[in-house]
């Protein structure tokens, strides 16, 4: 069976496409009990686990992470205490130089040591939600939620949860300080938004992953990211949001980049892994205006037509032609938001040869006809999408979303 050997940087293209920006990071000391709630529309997170321990808690729905690394299984428990150790230095102590890590520009401080030990939770922790799923977090550990779904953190018995994107939004500066006296955990939160809220591809990626540490640090291959990201959130200088902006990009790449393979998530990410189909997404992706058949997907891939649809539809979640429709409607509603074209040169531009069938096809999927969503997404770009201050942009309004 002929494998193909070289493909196109499938990854680097779709998350260039997706454009991840906008990413912002707080440093957040948190004591026992907390709730600390995620679950503002179209933001992506972060969480960098800096000292102590929490609990992740996830919805049914995204409740399976993408984990790398000795991994540590799913609880509906909470995470045991660690042992106490030395005070937090943001809160009185002296700033320690990070171990291993960024040395400080003169006049600012340094964050303090990641494998700094905090207040031990008590024991004892509110029951998860029913359907939910707890991962345990304790210091070194890294999780990412590309696809923004809802989540918190959380220790020991709360009464009332805390919005993450509130307590960012009101209180001035990147340090912030929440839930009981005693620090139990210090989180680098870091929130993001997609550029293409709508891109098909996002689909395609896992709701969480997850990355252990070990004994309290982050792996070789992702600590001077971790370790820089928490310096800039730490005590922010000038152009740190840049700065973050960038480092987060790196981060979720390498990431994805490392565990990529390992997801069993249906969508593009798991299609990475197999180079047949690496092969046909990469032509896909490269030129989605081609007259692609089956036949000729299949071609590229190395495979039958029968084999080739039936190992696309199974790792990738759709059927081969869908998932070029898919691509082929993105590539159309960016040309009708950003470019002025007649209906039936963006048509001819991503691949139909008949502007009708394109318009129909358009209306069928998306619900509104091609110059209709180009209305919509001119107001939207005029008039709703304003920024606000606060943990980062807010994302399209959902009668921003409607138009795509």
């Amino acid at each position: 069976m002929f494998v193909p050997q070289t493909t196109p940087d499938v990854l680097g293209s779709v998350l260039r496409e997706i454009s991840f920006a906008s990413a912002a990071y707080r440093w957040i000391e948190m004591g026992t009990p907390f709730r600390l709630v995620f679950n503002r529309p179209g933001l992506r997170g972060v969480h960098l686990i800096t000292a102590g321990a929490c609990d992740l808690v996830l919805p049914s729905s995204a409740a399976t992470p993408l984990t790398g690394g000795a991994a540590r299984p799913l609880t509906d428990s909470p995470t045991t205490p660690l042992p106490g150790g030395l005070a937090n230095p943001l809160l009185g102590g002296s700033a320690t130089p990070m171990t291993g890590g960024v040395t400080p520009s003169p006049g600012r401080s340094a964050a303090p040591p990641a494998s700094d030990s905090v207040t031990p939770p008590p024991t004892g922790s509110e029951a998860p939600p029913a359907g939910s799923s707890v991962i345990p977090l304790t210091a070194g550990d890294t999780v990412i939620l590309p696809r923004g779904d809802d989540h918190e953190l959380r220790s020991g018995r709360a009464a009332t949860a805390i919005s993450g994107f509130e307590m960012a939004a009101r209180t001035p500066g990147a340090r912030l300080r929440g839930g009981g006296p005693q620090v139990a955990v210090t989180i680098v939160c870091g929130a993001f938004i997609a550029g293409d809220p709508d891109h098909p591809a996002l689909r395609g990626l896992p709701p969480v992953l997850f990355v252990p540490g070990t004994d309290g640090r982050p792996p070789a291959w992702l600590a001077p990211y971790v370790e820089v990201l928490r310096q800039e959130a730490f005590d922010a200088g000038p152009g740190s949001d840049i700065v973050m902006a960038r480092l987060s990009d790196a981060l979720v790449t390498r990431v994805l980049r490392e565990h990529g393979p390992l997801t069993d998530h249906p969508g593009w990410l798991a299609g990475l892994a197999d180079p047949h189909l690496a092969a046909a997404l990469g032509a896909l992706h490269t030129d989605p205006a081609r007259p692609w058949t089956l036949a000729s997907l299949a071609a590229v891939a190395g495979l039958s037509r029968t084999a080739f649809t039936g190992r696309f539809a199974t790792t990738v979640g759709e059927p081969p032609m869908r998932y070029l429709q898919s691509l082929r409607l993105h590539q159309a509603r960016r040309l009708l938001r950003d470019e002025r074209l007649t209906v039936a040169a963006v048509a001819a531009r991503v691949g139909y040869t008949s502007g009708v069938a394109f318009a129909a096809t358009f209306r069928r999927v998306l619900g509104i006809p091609p110059a209709e969503w180009r209305r919509r997404a001119t107001d939207c770009a005029t008039d709703r999408c304003a920024h606000e201050p606060g943990w980062a942009p807010r994302p399209p309004t959902a009668s921003c979303r409607t138009a795509g």
